[in-house]
């Protein structure tokens, strides 16, 4: 599946197409995955080893909060997804 296939949503509506384009933001990336997973903001935050607050912060793209690596890695393990797709929403294929 491309990124363009994953971001973009298509759905009928009315006799009129309704295209949805998904989360742009990395505050939007993160809320997205947390909520698919089924995670609170607390249960990310203690897997991530971080602040519910701080998360919060994130997510809402507070003064353009930005991660460090370790938090952002820390984040991608908790929410079981790429560093890459998190930060820029770019899925990358693992190669061996």
């Amino acid at each position: 599946m491309t990124t363009v296939e994953r971001d973009v949503l298509v759905a009928h509506s009315c006799r009129r197409l309704l295209v949805v384009r998904g989360p742009q933001t990395f505050g939007e990336r993160l809320t997205a995955r947390r909520l698919a997973l089924g995670l609170t903001q607390q249960d990310v935050a203690d897997l991530a080893g971080t602040s519910r607050n701080y998360l919060g912060q994130l997510e809402r793209g507070v003064k353009q909060r930005v991660p460090n690596a370790l938090t952002l890695a820390a984040l991608a393990r908790a929410l079981r997804v790429g560093m890459d797709e998190l930060w820029n929403g770019e899925r990358q294929e693992m190669t061996a």
